[in-house]
């Protein structure tokens, strides 16, 4: 049995095909009795997109190559069923591009956090506002404005529950309060049209497709046909990073900026949207591949069992550390935020950063850390040596808990 895990990135979904962990147990076949429609291969990466035009939202993305039966076919578009989801993948050619009229390379991706406003800037909120088809009534939901056209009563409702108690959560966690008020607005665009044409008024942003950002007082996202469970977890993160530029005066370092928002964004949410701190949220199903016709003429088909969010983000950290690819930890600490966010091995770095950060509260009690997370906002230092003084611990002893942690943790 094939495994492959499709893990949730802050700036666009990532994948990764592994070997099967041991805890899965021996591998078994699903065998599925359907109809014997023609299979067509899938490529690893194929976006499948909500409709068959190439500026469709994308549904999500296939992670390995899959031989997979089509639903319905209009022209060189087929419609799949991968998981629990569906969507129209393109198998034509693609167009030959006009060498006069190359594109310019994309922007690499922002290098924020910068000291930023504690109320919307008011360029950016009205440009925000102005790319919804109405400009919706905002919706108060404790220091956070929302305003949203997210259409699905559960989706709006969990977004802002989720919303309403996230400073709550935070504050628990992390054993912080704000250190001065703050005002944030948020936008929730239903459209993923409406979210990219304000995301391209943004000039870091510029050709740069992100799930979602924040920054000036202004954090945005775009729901398009996510579930209520992944837009929830998208605005934990972008919200986080506004409560952080509320707790500190000074910016934090990129491992522990992500870090934190991660945190949070990993986690599963009760019925009434409130974080249940230190869980680790995701799921994992089953992806149908057609095998040979059996003696009657029925198709067989096996299954290749997927993970993704944060359940995958783990098991890439245990496959990681079991080929010994960790990043060093003082090494980790001491990444510039170019250095931090560049496309070679960015996953590995969010990702590793994020389950230092589970690590170090859950795990070690957390007291250490908290110490040094208010120790910061008091106008301290956040560099390593401060970290390792707040623990009371040495690289060596950290190092190997770590490790060991990662290999035994199960997310629960």
């Amino acid at each position: 049995m094939a495994i492959s895990l499709v893990g949730a990135g802050t700036l666009a979904a990532q994948t990764e095909e592994v070997e099967e962990p041991e805890a899965l147990g021996s591998a078994s076949t699903l065998f599925i009795e359907t109809d014997p429609t023609e299979p067509v291969i899938i490529e690893a990466g194929t976006r499948l997109l909500e409709r068959p035009h190439p500026h469709a939202p994308v549904v999500t993305v296939v992670d390995v190559e899959l031989p997979l039966v089509p639903s319905e076919r209009r022209g060189d578009w087929v419609r799949i069923h991968f998981g629990q989801r569906s969507g129209w993948a393109f198998l034509g050619e693609p167009p030959t591009p006009d060498p006069e009229r190359s594109p310019a390379p994309a922007p690499p991706p922002p290098l924020l956090p910068v000291e930023e406003k504690l109320a919307p800037d008011a360029d950016r909120l009205k440009r925000a506002i102005g790319k919804f088809p109405r400009p919706p009534v905002p919706v108060q939901a404790g220091s956070f404005q929302i305003y949203t056209d997210v259409v699905g009563d559960r989706k709006r409702q969990l977004a802002i529950d989720a919303t309403q108690h996230l400073a709550e959560g935070y504050g628990l966690r992390y054993g912080l309060s704000p250190s001065r008020p703050a005002t944030f607005a948020v936008f929730i665009y239903n459209d993923e049209r409406a979210y990219r044409e304000f995301e391209r008024t943004i000039g870091e942003l510029a050709q740069f497709e992100a799930e979602g950002h924040a920054g000036s007082g202004v954090a945005a996202l775009v729901a398009a046909d996510r579930t209520p469970e992944e837009i929830a977890a998208l605005l934990v993160h972008e919200l986080t990073h506004l409560l952080n530029r509320q707790m500190f005066i000074a910016s934090l370092p990129p491992w522990l900026e992500e870090g934190l928002a991660n945190d949070l964004a990993y986690c599963q949410l009760d019925r009434k949207g409130r974080l249940r701190l230190g869980t680790l949220g995701g799921k994992s199903f089953i992806a149908e591949v057609p095998g040979p016709s059996d003696r009657f003429g029925q198709r067989r088909f096996s299954g290749t069992f997927h993970m993704e969010g944060p359940i995958a983000s783990l098991s890439l950290l245990k496959r990681m550390r079991a080929e010994d690819s960790l990043i060093p930890l003082p090494e980790l600490l001491d990444l510039t935020w170019r250095e931090f966010v560049d496309p070679e091995g960015r996953k590995l770095r969010y990702v590793q950063s994020t389950f230092l950060v589970r690590y170090l509260l859950d795990e070690l009690g957390g007291d250490g850390f908290r110490r040094f997370l208010a120790g910061y906002q008091a106008g301290g230092s956040a560099d390593a040596t401060a970290l390792l003084a707040a623990l009371e611990l040495d690289w060596d002893e950290i190092t190997r808990g770590f490790r060991a942690w990662v290999r035994d943790h199960t997310g629960r």
